[in-house]
């Protein structure tokens, strides 16, 4: 698990971008640290939206080579557990 991830994307980040709040902005799904990633309903629905679009980069210079499904895949490993589901997402 990468140790700094978007809790989006799970893209690596240099640093934790949530502590302090850095309004930062995820080079891959587009997300605002500080802003749009502190409530797990906002984030959720942001990482539908991108991966409904095909989960591109929103930076194309950063994106790595290749980048398929797997790769896509891969990466969202690294988002933590509690920024998956909304607990009211209950699976009864």
């Amino acid at each position: 698990m990468a140790k700094y991830p978007c809790r989006c994307c799970g893209l690596e980040q240099v640093a934790d971008m949530w502590n302090p709040r850095s309004h930062a902005i995820c080079a891959c799904c587009g997300i605002e640290m500080g802003h749009e990633d502190d409530d797990l309903i906002i984030v959720t629905m942001i990482r539908r939206r991108w991966l409904i679009k095909g989960g591109g980069w929103l930076i194309e210079e950063k994106q790595p080579i290749p980048w398929t499904m797997k790769e896509l895949g891969e990466q969202l490993k690294n988002v933590p557990m509690e920024w998956w589901h909304h607990p009211r997402e209950s699976k009864s």
